[in-house]
């Protein structure tokens, strides 16, 4: 069993398996789930511009997108660790390690035009 999803996660599966079934063109959001595809569709929040995936506990950069933030500030790369996240300068940042894929990316993102701070660990040490 993976430890990663919980009992909504699972919820939406059973639910989306039944209603394929019936409807292939249908298909269930849990509410947080829904949230996110109403954010992803009104442009109001942006990313860093890069696609992560998490291995282990470690949230990892596997894609860097090209015209998106952390491009042009070319310091990231790709292989480089996402460990801290802060929203603000002066507060503590977030360690994400261990923590779910999606709750990091909630962390990373914000409103266009607002700041983020990473802490990374670079691929080359």
């Amino acid at each position: 069993v993976n430890n990663e999803y919980d009992r909504e996660d699972w919820f939406g599966q059973y639910i989306n398996t039944i209603v394929e079934g019936f409807d292939p063109h249908t298909y269930y959001f849990a509410p947080e789930d829904k949230d996110k595809f109403d954010v992803s569709m009104s442009g109001k929040f942006e990313g860093i511009g890069a696609r992560l995936q998490k291995k282990k506990d470690q949230v990892k950069i596997v894609e860097v997108i090209s015209g998106g933030p952390i491009w042009r500030d070319q310091t990231i790369e790709v292989g480089d660790e996402i460990v801290k996240v802060g929203q603000k300068p002066n507060e503590e940042p977030i360690d994400i390690t261990g923590m779910q894929l999606n709750d990091a990316i909630k962390l990373i993102k914000g409103p266009k035009g607002t700041s983020v701070y990473l802490t990374i660990k670079k691929v080359d040490g």
